[in-house]
């Protein structure tokens, strides 16, 4: 993996917050077994490294979500760890084997949506490749609404785990 420019200035900023909230990952991990720079890496994605937002979709951590999914996490009451775990479960990510690559970005890239396998497969998921030599332009701008002359704003997942030491 070839990190292009986007991807080397912005790499830094990714790998510290992930290292700066890894007592938070770890603890996601030993509660539902999903490894902690996954978590870490989703958390950077999915809400900006914000512990003030649920994983499964960034609603406010104050509240149950109101997005998809809705109602989320189901028990009475919740910390940013256990709503993050309910999340991994939720999408079955403590089911996937991590150590096998073609599982784990599959995992991954259907964590944000399969629009890009589906509907432009012409064009490599920004939500995995960002940074790096697989993807140039175009991504979703908003749900269901494509764009192929768009270019995402953030890394991606295989680019931040690669970065991290993780084996991809």
């Amino acid at each position: 993996m070839q990190l292009n420019q986007f991807g080397a200035s912005q790499l830094g900023w990714y790998t510290s917050r992930i290292y700066k909230g890894r007592y938070h990952y770890e603890e996601v991990e030993d509660i539902c077994g999903v490894p902690s720079a996954v978590v870490g890496t989703i958390h950077g994605l999915e809400c900006g490294f914000s512990f003030d937002a649920h994983l499964h979709n960034g609603d406010p951590l104050a509240r149950k979500t109101v997005q998809v999914p809705r109602g989320r996490p189901m028990a009475a009451s919740w910390t940013w760890e256990t709503s993050a775990a309910d999340a991994m479960r939720y999408d079955q990510l403590d089911k996937v084997d991590w150590t096998n690559l073609e599982e784990a970005l599959y995992a991954l890239e259907a964590y944000n949506g399969l629009g890009y396998e589906r509907y432009h497969p012409e064009c490599n998921s920004p939500y995995l490749w960002s940074g790096c030599q697989h993807y140039d332009r175009g991504k979703y701008v908003a749900d269901g609404k494509w764009s192929p002359t768009a270019i995402s704003g953030q890394l991606g997942a295989a680019v931040i785990l690669h970065a991290i030491g993780w084996n991809l």
